[in-house]
C-alpha cells in the first residue's frame, strides 16, 4: 500500500510540476544506496511495481498530450531539461548560491539558527531518528545541489526543503532535550 502511495504522490506530483515535481527522487534513490539500512527497500517487488506504473503513467501522459497537440515534447523539452544546461530564461538568471542566500536572509529565518541542533538527532540513542535524520540531510543536500546547478533559478523551487528542514530541526530539539535529561 506504501508503494501504491508514494507512486501516486510521485505522479501527482509530476502533473503539478512535471520535471521538477521528480526532482527529489534523486535524493530518495541517494539514500537508499547511500545507507546500508535502507538497502531493504530493494528486496521489495512493489517498488518496482509502483516505479513501472508511473514511468508507463508519465510515458502515456506525455504520448497523449503530444498527439493532442503536436510538438508538445519539444516545447517541454526546451522548457524541463534545456534549463538544466541553458539560461532559457535570462530574467530568472542567479548566482549558484541564490537558494541558500534566501534560506539565510528570507525564507528560514530565524529558523536556521536552530540547525546546529539537528547534530544531537545524529547522536540519539534513537535508531530511526538518526536513520532520519541522515535520510533527511542528504534530500535536502541533494535537492539544493540539483536546483542550485542550473542558472534558472526562482524563489519557490526551495519550498519542499523547508518542511523536512523543520522536521530534521524537531528531532535535534528533541534529542537535545533527551540529552539534557529534560524528556
Amino acid at each position: 500500500m506504501y508503494f501504491f502511495l508514494l507512486g501516486a504522490t510521485i505522479f501527482l506530483a509530476f502533473l503539478s510540476k512535471s520535471i521538477a515535481g521528480l526532482m527529489p527522487l534523486l535524493g530518495m534513490v541517494l539514500v537508499v544506496f547511500i545507507f546500508p539500512e535502507n538497502r531493504r527497500i530493494l528486496s521489495e517487488k512493489y517498488l518496482y511495481i509502483s516505479a513501472l506504473g508511473v514511468l508507463f503513467l508519465i510515458l502515456s501522459y506525455y504520448s497523449i498530450a503530444e498527439i493532442l497537440n503536436p510538438g508538445y515534447f519539444s516545447k517541454v523539452w526546451y522548457s524541463e531539461f534545456s534549463r538544466l544546461t541553458k539560461n532559457v530564461m535570462p530574467w530568472h538568471a542567479q548566482p549558484f548560491w541564490f537558494y541558500i542566500s534566501n534560506m539565510l536572509k528570507d525564507n528560514f529565518t530565524p529558523q536556521i539558527y536552530l540547525t546546529p541542533l539537528i547534530y544531537f538527532a545524529f547522536i540519539s540513542t534513537k535508531e530511526q531518528m538518526v536513520i532520519f535524520t541522515k535520510n533527511a540531510v542528504i534530500l535536502v543536500f541533494v535537492f539544493l545541489m540539483l536546483i542550485s546547478y542550473p542558472t534558472v533559478k526562482l524563489e519557490w523551487y526551495d519550498a519542499p526543503i523547508y518542511p523536512i528542514l523543520a522536521l530534521s530541526i524537531g528531532a535535534g530539539i528533541y534529542a537535545s532535550l533527551l540529552f539534557l535529561n529534560y524528556i
